[in-house]
């Protein structure tokens, strides 16, 4: 399946506007910090503190690097 990202970023925020208790914030973040018992971020000129974050902020995520989460990289041979 091939999704085009547009419709896909537009369904999972309508998906996710009616989720109670989700704080949907469209700005990148800027700052993480992680407590033992929750997780403090800064983004959007606003600050969250949550026990769970889920930090969607893009392919190179500032939040995932500050947060020193590992990923893995590849390519794919095939040309669009």
């Amino acid at each position: 399946w091939n999704i085009e990202n547009a419709t896909l970023v537009r369904r999972l925020g309508e998906v996710a506007a009616q989720c109670p208790g989700l704080t949907l914030v469209p700005s990148p973040g800027q700052r993480f910090d992680a407590g033992e018992a929750d997780a403090c971020v800064s983004c959007g000129g606003q600050t969250l503190r949550a026990p769970v974050v889920v930090a969607a902020d893009r392919r190179n995520s500032v939040l995932r690097d500050q947060a020193a989460i590992p990923v893995r990289q590849w390519s794919y041979p095939q040309t669009a």
